[in-house]
């Protein structure tokens, strides 16, 4: 795609390191990064009223959308077959920006990002960190660890004849309660 930026404005590459891309992405080559599934995202702060998006859709059927956050305000973006421009300008306002750029369809087209062109004297601000992630490492490894010990009590309880533990246990608890047979309500 040809990327022509005007007098006022500069280019941003999709490379640039302030940009955070999340979901299934082809980046082998990095200032054309293929959005390929859905909700697979571009994010970025920029300030500056003026946005233009150089985007190409490779399009197969159905009407394409590219899905829009700036400053928290969702919108939509019916794609065209093949290279365009997408002015998102009069969804800036002045000051800091915060951009999200998503592929609202599945199997129906993919995105190659080919870059933005912004205010001359616009800067990319810092995003700010991704939220850690809750790891499940740890309890999971707290559940097979009880799930071992249990095993182990089993296999000790019955001589190595896990097959008889069900019956062990039954008369265990027959033996042990005060009132054997007696209903809890």
């Amino acid at each position: 795609m040809n990327v022509q930026v005007n007098q006022n404005e500069r280019l941003i590459r999709p490379s640039d390191p302030a940009i955070r891309y999340t979901g299934r992405i082809d980046n082998s080559n990095p200032d054309a990064p293929f959005l390929i599934y859905v909700c697979s995202q571009v994010e970025f702060r920029v300030t500056g009223r003026i946005l233009r998006v150089f985007i190409e859709n490779i399009h197969s059927f159905y009407e394409n959308r590219l899905g829009v956050i700036i400053n928290g305000v969702e919108s939509a973006v019916l794609l065209e077959s093949g290279a365009q421009v997408i002015d998102l300008s009069d969804r800036m306002t002045d000051g800091e920006n915060h951009v999200l750029l998503f592929k609202r369809q599945d199997c129906c087209h993919a995105l190659v990002l080919h870059g933005f062109a912004v205010a001359e004297d616009a800067e990319l601000l810092p995003l700010p960190p991704r939220p850690k992630r809750r790891r499940l490492g740890k309890a999971l490894a707290v559940l097979l660890l009880l799930a071992l010990a249990a095993l182990a009590a089993g296999w000790y309880y019955t001589g190595g004849d896990l097959a008889a533990l069900p019956q062990k246990l039954q008369s265990l608890g027959a033996e042990s309660l005060p009132h054997a047979g007696a209903k809890l309500v």
